[in-house]
């Protein structure tokens, strides 16, 4: 091969990212800053420009057999452009001849890798999408494929203009087009950023998504949290990979470690975790969920036999959540139902029991739901508690076991415990992609609030998380979680009524459930 020596080896992810099936508009990959994610793409611009048809073209008097491709690479803004994007694609593939006038372009010429003796040409148009006349500029681009670098700071429109100019590059006549989609890298982007909408809630179909593991591994004790070396040394735990392209770093597991002195959490969340990370002010009441072990990807069915386990808060913002024990030991949480200046009668009509009934089996399934404590006491207007509401419409509630009057920090610690817990690999809780409100709590929105600075300087926040849209379900969460694993009852058991009775029994129901 007529090209300076370099040896590519790809990581677990990039390689997963190069052999992808065709016919995807979008590629796209996450990872933690210095993954090697900007490599990925440059090689993997390289790789399919090699899979391109063959023309047969005449230069200077001389048939060649080539295969010709044009793409598009672009970043945010021209310095970054210019330091970054083209000093990594230069940095590999040397031999490429560049023109740094304005529009900067490019080609790549050499010998194809697949050693028929035809010629890889690649012409490149390098662009600052940042640019106020981009769109003017794209308009009179014919593509095969594009390289979105760092695409989430890059507006999604913009990205979307440019994939109609993919599929247009024709290098001769008589030679099919051929069309590659749009390739993307970034860095974990907040919750807001378009990149999280596709990959987390739309979900295209004609977009696929690869996320590399963590740089770091946060871990808690007694209070105090630091970073470790993602070695792999929790893949049988919870089935992370190892951190990729170590070996490509000089300082190797420091390059991370030395990012996080002194930064700001969200921030090491999002560039060395490889986390979503939440635009809010305020400490994540649970630094130790992490969405990517502790949220199930897919559909997450309900076990039949097994009791449905349910956690309500109440008030004019009810919430109830909706989870099963497995008897695997790992508590799946199925559903969550949220509402906004409603009474518990309305509540429970309108959004609850239809759920109930229509998805989960309600009311011959085996059930049983925990409440706020404070909802036995009776509403000023009629003397109906609202536990005794949802009893009265066939959902079995009853308080939720309170130690020292229902602290705040006992229900976080039982929620926290179980975030740190695992099972044959498996994270020991399993949130169901539905609970959009709940996950995005543990994202970060379900918070301590950030106080004003005291005289020394000192962060601080409140006692107990602040009072917003996401605290609702959550309270909800950790009625459940103290009734699953503080009633002294083992919901795991398959039973027609409420597992393995220890604590209760079938004659103190009509007490317990606030019947009387």
């Amino acid at each position: 091969m007529a090209r300076n020596e370099v040896t590519y080896n790809a990581s677990w992810t990039g390689s997963a990212f190069h052999l992808a099936p065709q016919g995807y508009e979008y590629k796209c990959i996450r990872g933690p800053v210095g993954s090697g994610k900007s490599v990925a793409c440059c090689w993997d611009i390289r790789m399919v420009a090699d899979r391109q048809k063959v023309a047969t073209v005449v230069e200077d008097g001389v048939k060649k057999r080539i295969r010709w491709s044009k793409w598009l690479i672009g970043r945010h803004s021209y310095p970054a452009l210019i330091k970054t994007t083209i000093e990594t694609w230069l940095q590999w593939f040397p031999q490429t001849v560049m023109h740094m006038s304005s529009p900067i372009s490019g080609r790549l010429e050499e010998p194809s890798m697949q050693g028929d003796g035809t010629i890889v040409r690649i012409d490149l148009e390098f662009y600052a999408l940042e640019s106020k006349n981009i769109r003017n500029d794209l308009m009179s681009l014919e593509l095969s494929g594009a390289w979105v670098n760092e695409a989430t700071q890059v507006p999604w429109s913009i990205i979307d203009e440019l994939h109609g100019r993919i599929g247009r590059f024709q290098p001769c006549k008589g030679v099919e087009l051929d069309s590659y989609g749009v390739i993307m890298d970034t860095n974990s982007p907040d919750e807001s950023n378009w990149w999280y909408r596709k990959e987390c809630v739309e979900k295209p179909p004609g977009m696929l998504f690869f996320v590399q593991p963590p740089a770091l591994l946060l871990r808690h004790k007694d209070g105090k949290t630091w970073y470790e070396d993602n070695d792999g040394r929790d893949f049988a735990k919870y089935g992370i990979r190892a951190a990729e392209n170590v070996e490509n770093l000089k300082e190797g597991f420091y390059y991370w470690h030395k990012q996080t002195v002194g930064a700001d959490p969200d921030k090491v969340k999002r560039l060395i975790l490889n986390q979503f990370g939440t635009s809010v002010e305020g400490r994540p009441v649970y630094p130790e969920y992490n969405d990517e072990i502790h949220c199930y990807r897919g559909e997450l069915k309900v076990q039949r036999g097994l009791t449905l386990l349910m956690g309500s808060d109440f008030g004019r913002t009810p919430a109830t959540v909706i989870a099963q024990l497995g008897i695997d030991g790992v508590l799946y949480v199925l559903d969550e139902v949220t509402a906004e200046n409603m009474s518990a009668e309305q509540f429970i009509e309108e959004l609850l029991r239809p759920k109930l009934v229509n998805e989960y089996g309600f009311p011959s399934m085996p059930h049983i739901n925990f409440g706020d404590p404070s909802g036995m006491n009776y509403n000023e207007v009629v003397s109906v508690s609202a536990i005794q509401t949802f009893n009265r419409y066939g959902i079995l509630t009853k308080p939720a076991p309170a130690t020292n009057g229902n602290r705040f920090q006992i229900r976080i610690d039982t929620v926290s415990e179980l975030l740190r817990r695992n099972y044959k690999g498996r994270a020991a809780v399993q949130i169901s992609e539905k609970c959009k409100m709940l996950r995005k709590g543990f994202n970060g929105y379900y918070c301590y609030r950030r106080l004003k600075t005291g005289a020394d300087g000192d962060e601080r926040f409140t006692e107990e998380a602040d009072k917003n849209a996401f605290s609702h379900v959550h309270d909800a969460f950790q009625y459940l979680c103290m009734g699953a694993f503080k009633s002294g009852v083992d919901f795991s058991v398959p039973s027609e009524n409420f597992g393995r009775r220890s604590s209760f029994d079938t004659a103190s129901l009509a007490f317990d459930f606030g019947c009387v």
